[in-house]
This record gives structure tokens, sequence and C-alpha cells, in this order.
């Protein structure tokens, strides 16, 4: 499979919550840039762990995808996610957040790299800041990242 296809069929299988259709191999490295230090996770059982728990905070989470990019056995794909938070969120720390009921959306960049149909490496990039925002947690500093109200 084609590195475009693979990205955009990892895209639906997100969408589709059908962790069998996840084309990532045993060995996948996943780092997750959206905080001061990263978040790796090793092996598929994990990178899989991480959407599972997403998805309990998250249930109705939905990916578009803007446009993908692709650099051999590299794909880059922008997206928007969008999601309401009606359950609680587990995070990688143990923490344990209660569900807001807030609508959320942002912008952000997944890159994959593929070998023999299977995904090795992904790295995901976005904006953590701008969720806390719109969840309520975190006040805009600015004011930068509260849409105007009309």
């Amino acid at each position: 499979m084609d590195p475009r296809a693979m990205a955009t069929a990892e895209i639906d299988a997100y969408n589709a919550r059908d962790v069998d259709a996840m084309r990532y191999a045993d060995d996948v490295v996943g780092t997750w840039h959206m905080g001061a230090e990263p978040i790796v996770y090793r092996g598929r059982v994990e990178v899989i762990g991480h959407w599972q728990r997403e998805w309990l905070g998250w249930p109705d989470a939905h990916v578009t995808v803007h446009r993908v990019l692709v650099d051999g056995d590299t794909s880059a794909v922008e997206f928007t996610w969008s999601a309401t938070n009606t359950g609680p969120l587990s995070l990688d720390a143990g923490v344990q957040v209660p569900p807001t009921g807030a609508h959320v959306e942002m912008r952000g960049v997944s890159i994959s790299t593929a070998r023999d149909g299977r995904i090795v490496a992904v790295d995901n990039y976005w904006d953590d800041l701008s969720i806390m925002v719109q969840m309520g947690i975190l006040a805009d500093p600015l004011g930068a990242m509260t849409p105007p109200q009309a």
C-alpha cells in the first residue's frame, strides 16, 4: 500500500474506531509532541491503547484530512480534529479529568513512515493549549485562542 493510501486508511480506521484496520507494525514508535516533553509509545499495543483511552473521553472524535504530502515511505497529514468531551480523560500521568461537555476543534499534523505495508513510526503534532482553553480548563492567556462572540 502506498504511503498516501496508508495515511488515509489510518484516518478512516481512527474515525471508525476499527483498531484491527490500523496498520501499525508490532514495533511501531509513536511520538506525541504536545507539551514540554514528547510522549513516546513503543509498540502497537501502546499506540492503540492511547487511541482507546482517547475515545473514552472523546467518543465522537473525528479527523478531517486537509492534505496529504508524501516523500518516499513517509506521509504528512494535515488535519482538523473535532470532538466533544463527554467522558473522563485519562492522562498518561495517571490523572483523570472529569468531562466538561465542551466541543473543541484543533488543527494538527501527523507524520508516518511505513515499511512492508505497516506504519513503523508516527509523530503527531498539535496544540494542547488550545484544547485546554476551549475546554475551560485553562484561561486564554492572551485572548487569542477564544473565538470572538457574535
